[in-house]
């Protein structure tokens, strides 16, 4: 939400990209080792979701995060 706002850091990249016909605001951040699809989004497109065990994660507002499902064939 913060590089959404414009309040990046050096190491945020914020591009515009296309899926289908649709397109999304993607962000670029080199010090993290996951990346998240809103479920809204994998659900527009219809990318089927596969539920995992829970993985809790700090955002960075310092709010926490539930991610319970994973979005295997958005590359």
């Amino acid at each position: 939400m913060h590089a959404l706002k414009g309040l990046t850091n050096s190491k945020i990249i914020k591009v515009e990209g296309n899926v289908d016909d649709g397109k999304l605001m993607i962000l670029i951040d080199s010090e993290r080792t996951h990346n998240f699809l809103d479920e809204g989004i994998a659900r527009r497109l219809k990318y089927p979701l596969i539920t995992t065990q829970p993985l809790s994660m700090t955002v960075a507002n310092g709010s926490k995060v539930i991610s319970k499902s994973t979005c295997a064939g958005f590359y």
